[in-house]
């Protein structure tokens, strides 16, 4: 079961020793849970293997026209990928093509080619419109049958009771997030009362000890965090022959003169 932003907040605050107000306002805490939860879900949405990463309805181009608004009809769209067009039926299942995707000053010519392509344009992200080659009328058989695919908006939660899109193994890494980046908030805060309270100074040595402990394990997090994000999903088939190697065998123990022939 994923978790929730409610556990994750308890979390953290046991995790900083449950500090009080004047240490770390639970306000600070959720603004540098958002921030951190935002850069990994960003980071997801970038990943090389496109983990995140939907596929519009079909829609059409009425004939006389050859753009349309993407965002006015996606409410979750935010950068486009590419764009597939219906071109015939086998055996009674739809079949797509990859339709190119060219530079907006190219599709005139395209068009004069009679071929299909696209662009997309826009003034920023809130406003994408997707312009073909060929006009409604002008499309392949079937007319204008289009999809797109698209990175969506962050899915970030809008209540406490939501949970956080990441496996459950590795929304870890925005928990050390966190509490790497609350510990200098919680050092700061304290270190504008030793004045007062000298006391905190044994204190802020604890969160410095603390710091370096979480730091670490962040990094260990951060290497299957990474894995997930780069690593093919092509049956997850291991790519360097070292790798191949311990595969066949069950371990990595071989002779470093080993070779194979092509």
């Amino acid at each position: 079961m994923n978790q929730t932003l409610s556990e994750l907040y308890s979390s953290a605050y046991l995790s900083l020793g449950q500090p009080t107000d004047d240490i770390l306002q639970r306000v600070e805490l959720a603004n540098i849970f958002f921030r951190r939860l935002s850069y990994r879900l960003e980071g997801v949405r970038q990943s090389e293997q496109a983990i995140s990463i939907i596929k519009s309805a079909t829609f059409t181009i009425t004939a006389n026209t050859n753009t349309k608004d993407l965002t006015a009809d996606i409410d979750d769209f935010v950068i486009p990928m590419w764009a597939e067009y219906k071109d015939y039926q086998t055996l009674g299942n739809p079949v797509w093509f990859f339709l190119p995707t060219v530079h907006l000053s190219m599709l005139a010519k395209e068009r004069d080619l009679g071929r299909y392509a696209c662009s997309f344009y826009g003034e920023n992200a809130n406003q994408v419109t997707i312009e073909t080659s060929l006009y409604g009328n002008e499309s392949m058989n079937p007319f204008n049958q289009f999809r797109v695919f698209y990175s969506p908006t962050v899915p970030l939660p809008s209540t406490e009771s939501a949970t956080v899109a990441l496996p459950d193994n590795l929304v870890n890494m925005v928990l050390y997030d966190t509490l790497v980046s609350a510990i200098p908030v919680m050092i700061a805060n304290a270190s504008k009362q030793l004045k007062n309270t000298p006391e905190l100074k044994d204190q802020i040595a604890a969160w410095m000890g603390l710091l370096a402990s979480y730091e670490r394990e962040r990094a260990e997090f951060a290497i299957p965090y990474d894995k997930w994000l780069k690593e093919s999903r092509g049956s997850h088939r291991p790519r360097r022959r070292n790798d191949i190697l311990a595969s066949r065998n069950g371990n990595g123990n071989f002779p470093r003169f080993i070779t194979t022939n092509t």
